[in-house]
């Protein structure tokens, strides 16, 4: 093994306990909008504020505020200079509010679930040294330990970045 590839070990390592905090948030985040969404309201503009004074619309605000410091921090490649395609994939990404009706907070909710599986089926593979790639999603691969060329980084499906 390299010392690229035993760095990069020890750093998917260091990030594991992160993904666990990201899915308990997630979770707690999920079920809080499960319980909104179980109420006779309809999500309209009226429903919307008084949802947001409820103990879960405050929590759904809460948690959806905590999840972007963990989720970025996780996508983060140390020396690089541009953004990555995780770092893309997650401004992509909207959280569940109060603002959205319950069909879209699930939706949401649905699709912050897919992506921190896949960061934590990437950090995991990187960790063993594996590389990653989504079986069940259209997502891109995990950056990989940068290669032995010029300091190149590959992210998967191609693309390659180059530290500055």
């Amino acid at each position: 093994m390299s010392a690229a590839d035993a760095k990069a070990q020890r750093e998917a390592q260091a990030k594991l306990p992160t993904v666990d905090a990201a899915e308990r948030r997630m979770a707690a985040l999920s079920k809080a909008i499960d319980t909104l969404s179980g109420n006779f309201w309809d999500g309209g503009p009226i429903d919307r504020m008084a949802l947001a004074l409820t103990e879960d619309g405050q929590r759904i605000k809460a948690l959806s505020a905590q999840l972007l410091p963990a989720l970025t921090a996780l996508t983060r490649i140390p020396g690089i200079g541009t953004q990555s395609d995780l770092d893309t994939r997650l401004n992509n990404l909207q959280f569940p509010s109060t603002e959205y009706p319950p069909d879209v907070n699930k939706q949401l909710s649905d699709e912050l679930t897919t992506f921190i599986a896949d960061l934590r089926a990437a950090i995991e593979g990187t960790a063993r040294g594996d590389s990653f790639r989504p079986a069940e999603t259209g997502a891109p691969a995990a950056p990989a330990a940068p290669a032995a060329s010029g300091g190149e980084l590959d992210l998967g499906d191609g693309i390659k970045a180059r530290r500055k």
